[in-house]
């Protein structure tokens, strides 16, 4: 059940503005997270 509780997650993240969703990981693998939340749809700031 392991795409039932991503998207259960995703879900949870998209209902929430503003929320972080990583921490305390390389700046390349922050890229490749925004890039993947992008094509979703998403709105991503790196801080």
């Amino acid at each position: 059940m392991k795409l039932r509780y991503a998207v259960h997650v995703a879900k949870d993240i998209a209902d929430k503005d503003g929320s972080v969703v990583k921490t305390g990981i390389d700046k390349a693998a922050a890229e490749e997270m925004k890039k993947k939340l992008t094509e979703a749809g998403a709105t991503v700031e790196i801080k």
